[in-house]
């Protein structure tokens, strides 16, 4: 039984979270990029991750997850919204506990977190998506997604809804369908 419950888990541990989707998802002049971390390479085009202090980097296996980023202290990462971009959705699912992880991640653009639920829960602490929306006149824009000073910074996906004034091919749409695969 334990085996068989520790297989459960491991398992659940391996999927990718969209707990938000926008109301808007599927409509005209909209994409959606999810963003695993299935090695320790560079996610996506336009994504760029930075370590803090104490990071592990990258690991396969971390607090029943598995392909996980440990940013670290105030480690965060980089996102960069295309410039067509009107509406921005972003999704991450991060870490939290009542110790080391506790921080509240915010958006360097000011943006407040729209919702935050737990995806999996756990006796130390538990994984959640937190989702945040803005809107945009002008871009490209970049945008980061961190935690405060001294807390410490686990991600494992994100997912980014983008409304366009048109859809144009891009790197992170070709992106989108190799992340998805």
């Amino acid at each position: 039984m334990k085996t068989l419950l520790t297989l459960f888990l491991f398992s659940f541990s391996l999927c990718a979270e969209d707990a938000l989707p926008p109301a808007w998802r599927g409509q005209p002049n909209t994409t959606t990029l999810h963003i695993a971390f299935p090695d320790a390479s560079n996610p996506a085009q336009g994504v760029t991750l930075h370590v803090g202090g104490f990071a592990t980097g990258w690991r396969e296996s971390i607090l029943m997850r598995a392909n996980v980023w440990d940013l670290g202290q105030a480690g965060y990462v980089t996102i960069s919204i295309p410039a067509n971009a009107v509406r921005v959705r972003l999704q991450a699912t991060y870490w939290t506990d009542v110790q080391i992880y506790d921080g509240v991640p915010v958006l360097s653009n000011g943006s407040p977190i729209l919702n935050t639920v737990s995806v999996q829960p756990w006796f130390i602490g538990a994984w959640v998506d937190s989702a945040w929306e803005w809107t945009q006149n002008a871009g490209p824009v970049l945008v980061d997604l961190g935690v405060a000073y001294p807390k410490g910074f686990v991600l494992s996906d994100l997912v980014i809804d983008i409304e366009s004034s048109y859809v144009a091919n891009t790197v992170a749409e070709s992106q989108e369908d190799t992340a998805q695969e």
